[in-house]
């Protein structure tokens, strides 16, 4: 089991599944010889090569792309699932290859919650897909879902990935202010309390960019895999 974060990417294959999530926001790479940026003015036709390549694909603040260029058509064999922004804020979206045996359980302004049913002997585990309110106030109430999550699951393999919208230690920002622990402490209490582990990734360590030129430049690893010890157990 491997996941990766190149050019701002978060990636995963979980036997003949690939899993990804990206930000809109942030630079990504298509292919090796292809680089692109998910914003307003990205084209319906670029979203639709970069998910071709994807068994699932989840994308967080899709505030920043117009509802039509969020529908693939006929245009790939996806099919998708998505959540409206509120006002200026949020927004997700994911989509998944005929033949994934994906269902979606349940959806808020903050995530959206799916089973993946694989191979022959119909392993079932949940992929939670997560978009962190990027306000201080509201931080700890777009956690809910997932404390309902670990709650009333029983051992069942939980991986919940996507933009938590904050970072928890010094080592995932460069630039700008200096680090307040203070500021995560909720958040890493939270996955203390429902026993997640960091999934671990490769490549870029930071997935958000200001995209400023130094010395103004500042960068974060926002995005991020944690996942239960039963789902580590199905992937070792």
């Amino acid at each position: 089991m491997e996941i990766t974060e190149q050019s701002q990417i978060l990636s995963d294959t979980f036997g003949d599944i690939i899993v990804e999530s990206s930000q809109t926001n942030v630079p990504f790479q298509l292919n090796d010889e292809l680089d692109a940026e998910l914003n307003a003015d990205m084209d319906q036709a670029l979203i639709a090569s970069y998910a071709s390549h994807r068994d699932v694909l989840s994308i967080q603040a899709t505030k920043s792309i117009p509802p039509e260029k969020l529908y693939l058509g006929g245009r790939n064999p996806k099919i998708s699932y998505k959540v409206e922004p509120k006002n200026t804020a949020g927004g997700l979206c994911i989509f998944w290859k005929d033949g994934v045996n994906l269902s979606i359980q349940n959806s808020s302004i903050n995530h959206i919650t799916t089973n993946i049913i694989l191979g022959p002997l119909f392993l079932t585990w949940i992929a939670y897909f997560f978009y962190g309110s990027p306000y201080k106030n509201c931080r700890n109430l777009s956690w809910n879902p997932i404390r309902d999550l670990a709650n009333q699951t029983n051992n069942t393999p939980i991986l919940i990935i996507g933009d938590l919208n904050i970072i928890l230690s010094s080592d995932e920002k460069s630039g700008g202010r200096p680090f307040v622990h203070s500021d995560c402490q909720p958040t890493i209490d939270i996955i203390r309390d429902l026993a997640l582990l960091d999934s671990g990734f490769k490549g870029y360590p930071f997935t958000w960019s200001n995209k400023r030129t130094t010395p103004d430049n500042i960068q974060k690893r926002l995005d991020r895999a944690l996942n239960n010890s039963e789902w580590s157990l199905l992937f070792p």
